[in-house]
């Protein structure tokens, strides 16, 4: 985070004389816009993050009470769209960190909003769950394998009775593969020969469109998995000590544990209801049910970035005599949701720094818009177009080309052609116009006070991609050494 510090400070400063405060809140500013251009910029200087993405109150309170998460030191959150994403760091990692509220929407909405607006590698989710398995028990965590949302459903009609196909639907894909919950089993007392007029709901798949597909061509999701790096790491975690107390009258009688590899379900029901906990093992093998998990789950699926979910069990979804557990114990299993959380990231590698992946994106963006800009300035002659133009045009072209076969590669050497000393000598006007249009960009920072070298080596100490071959002008070649407005401002 120290990489730009003084410009944050400055920065920092600004916002305290307008009154803005430490943080950033969209509805300070004169529009909406203007936060979004600075998580732009918080993304080009600080980014690539992980993204954290938590469903209330409590369980953002217990990362607060551990202490592990480092604010940053100038800008500590921004307020977007009505959520405030806190900026810092955990256990080394860089991270943005917000609460979404709870259920399926609220999550949905939250993660995509994360991955829009800042620029995150990976999604990491974590809160509290209900059991449906015996197995886990409450302060145990799970870290499932795959995650489903399993309350998406078509309601079948009393009248077909069993045995009968469900109703077309508007795309004729109503699927009766992946169960259903028949309530008629569910009758009490059960005689074997009771009918329900709610008959049955049987699960359906999502409608997925992901960002590599056809625009407007679904897919379908119903089990999604975890990201195999992620996995990896959590693996790791089976076997560390959990926190048994949460204070003097809150104790568990059996020691928790960590269970990596089982199934989760999401949906917007809070489960309390022995019976449907059951039916929720036996027909989907589900081991944790929740709200949220699964919203988060698929947005990152249709994204195409990694995630995984790590939640502690606060209650036994209705399998306990007396009141729901989750009172008693949601601080408790919050609490341990955070302590594997952190060792998670202390067993997970270090993201790549703002000169290595995270930041070729951005230089590959940035060189296919100066590409296209600097087309008209170095646009041949018709007439008497020299061998040396000819040449700049191709390579110009081939810049373009690279940029679009390719985002992998660092692009900022091709931005402008390449300059000679022969080139230089035969077309000066062609190559101070370069210099001016470096001067103009403003991406690259103010320019009155510093020469075009020092203005070129300070947009690299932050990572914002200067043409490599405007170095290389100024260094072999010279120039005017000031930039334009040098003496007019």
């Amino acid at each position: 985070m120290e990489k730009g510090g003084h410009q944050w400070r400055r920065l920092h400063l600004l916002l305290a004389l307008a009154g803005w405060g430490w943080g950033w809140t969209a509805q300070a500013l004169p529009s909406n816009r203007s936060a979004l251009l600075l998580a732009q910029r918080i993304n080009e200087r600080e980014g690539p993050f992980l993204g954290l993405v938590v469903p209330t109150s409590f369980e953002m309170d217990a990362i607060r009470q551990q202490t592990i998460f480092a604010p940053h030191p100038y800008i500590p959150w921004l307020d977007l769209a009505g959520r405030r994403f806190h900026i810092g760091t955990i256990q080394g990692h860089k991270v943005v960190l917000v609460q979404s509220a709870s259920a399926m929407l609220n999550a949905a909405i939250t993660t995509q909003q994360l991955l829009d607006f800042f620029d995150i590698n990976g999604v990491l989710h974590y809160g509290i769950a209900g059991s449906a398995n015996d197995s886990l028990t409450i302060g145990d965590i799970s870290i499932p394998k795959y995650w489903a949302h399993t309350a998406l459903w078509n309601w079948e009609k009393f009248s077909n009775g069993s045995g009968h196909l469900l109703s077309s639907g508007p795309n004729g894909d109503f699927t009766q593969d992946l169960g259903h919950l028949h309530f008629s089993d569910f009758a009490y007392p059960n005689n074997g020969h009771s009918q329900n007029l709610l008959t049955s709901v049987w699960s359906q798949p999502e409608d997925v469109l992901k960002v590599s597909g056809t625009p407007e061509v679904r897919s379908r999701a119903f089990w999604v998995r975890v990201d195999k790096r992620f996995y990896k790491a959590a693996k790791t975690l089976e076997g560390m000590e959990l926190t048994s107390c949460f204070n003097a009258t809150t104790c568990l009688s059996i020691r928790p544990k960590v269970v990596v590899g089982l199934r989760g379900a999401s949906s917007n029901i809070f489960v309390d209801n022995a019976a449907y906990r059951q039916f929720m093992f036996q027909t989907f093998r589900v081991s944790s049910v929740d709200m949220e998990s699964a919203a988060v789950a698929l947005v990152c699926y249709s994204n195409e970035v990694p995630f995984i979910v790590i939640r502690s069990i606060s209650d036994s979804a209705g399998n306990a005599e007396g009141a729901n557990e989750v009172s008693a114990f949601k601080n408790l299993a919050s609490l341990n949701a955070v302590k594997v959380l952190t060792q998670f990231l202390k067993a997970l590698p270090k993201q790549d720094s703002p000169h290595d992946q995270g930041m070729i994106l951005i230089c590959a963006r940035a060189a296919r818009a100066m590409a296209t800009k600097l087309t008209s300035v170095l646009k041949p002659r018709k007439k008497g177009m020299s061998p040396q133009k000819k040449k700049k045009k191709i390579i110009l072209s081939d810049a373009d080309q690279a940029i679009g076969a390719s985002e992998k590669r660092v692009a900022r050497a091709l931005v402008y052609p390449s300059a000679s000393s022969t080139d230089v000598a035969e077309d000066e006007d062609d190559v101070e116009e370069m210099l001016r249009q470096f001067d103009l960009d403003a991406k690259f920072g103010p320019c009155v006070g510093l020469s075009r070298i020092e203005r070129w080596e300070r947009a690299q100490r932050h990572g914002l991609c200067p043409p490599q071959n405007i170095r290389d002008v100024l260094e072999r070649v010279g120039g005017e050494p000031n930039c334009l407005w040098e003496g007019r401002v």
